[in-house]
């Protein structure tokens, strides 16, 4: 984690002639009961759609090449339990306000109808990518990659300690807890 500690402070608004890419992870709103949800030692946090914004650069001495990119995070937007029309709603708003580059989109399960309408509206802006158990791992080593080498910087103040790996039965997955 220290290797990911930035110096930089967040950003909440763009700055002009800057290069940001959108990093959409989708879940979608939560239809089972609260008790269900006790019961199967299910979270609220579970059902969060988490756009990472990030700033990224290449250095000077690197040539033009994607393992040569420096991403720094700048801020990132957390949806819980919305219905899909107000998610849509809050993630266009954010890309119309930003204007990234790029937006990379989670394309597999609940995130194929937002990838969809995000194409048919950004077009060539976004990337879709279909997670699977293959190509997930290969995105875990690339990310363990950016981290070793110093080009993923988490802004300053981001409490990175509260990143805690959970299990649950018949689910592995990250949360962020406070």
């Amino acid at each position: 984690l220290e290797k990911m500690k930035g110096e930089h402070d967040p950003l909440y608004g763009p700055e002009k002639d800057h290069c940001y890419v959108f990093l959409i992870d989708v879940a979608g709103s939560d239809e089972i009961t609260q008790q269900s949800k006790k019961a199967n030692g299910f979270s609220d946090r579970r059902d969060a759609t988490v756009i990472t914004i990030c700033e990224v650069t290449l250095p000077e001495e690197k040539s033009y090449d994607p393992k040569n990119f420096i991403w720094k995070v700048m801020t990132r937007r957390l949806y819980r339990n919305l219905s899909a029309d107000k998610l849509e709603e809050q993630v266009c708003k954010e890309i119309d306000r930003w204007k990234p580059n790029k937006i990379i989109i989670d394309h597999s399960g609940l995130g194929a109808m937002l990838s969809d309408m995000l194409l048919s509206k950004y077009k060539k802006k976004v990337l879709p990518v279909d997670i699977t158990a293959t190509n997930k791992t290969k995105m875990a080593w690339d990310f363990l990659a950016m981290v070793d080498t110093g080009r993923w910087i988490e802004h300053k103040g981001n409490d990175l300690t509260l990143l805690k790996s959970t299990f649950v039965p018949g689910r592995d997955h990250y949360e962020i807890l406070k």
